[in-house]
């Protein structure tokens, strides 16, 4: 390792959670050269370079597409009366006040 000058035989039980801004130099420098980021929920089960190792071999679980909303309306369309559908939020310009977006969204309808 780079960063911590131990013994071979102890890197991977090496205990990064005692040093926070190791951690983040070590797993900076994986993410850069692997290129895959770690979510936050992984990032704190991290607590040794053997964890970051199972954590980069792990395959990918791909993201869910869509929004949960969405879905949720999709799946209940048939329970649901025929005037009520999900409306996506849509950006509009900057400058424009809250009551002129309520305007705005009713007008579209």
């Amino acid at each position: 390792m780079k960063h911590v000058h131990i013994a071979e035989e102890e890197v991977d039980n090496f205990d990064l959670s005692t040093d926070v801004w190791l951690k983040f130099m070590i797993l900076k420098g994986c993410i850069s050269a692997i290129g895959k980021d770690i979510p936050n929920l992984d990032l704190n089960m991290i607590r040794t370079p053997r964890d970051a190792v199972v954590f980069f071999q792990r395959p990918e679980t791909p993201s869910t597409k869509g929004h949960h909303v969405a879905e949720w309306f999709e799946n209940h369309k048939e329970e649901l009366p025929p005037n009520m559908r999900f409306e996506p939020y849509r950006r509009l310009e900057m400058g424009v006040k809250r009551i002129d977006r309520e305007v705005v969204k009713w007008r579209d309808v």
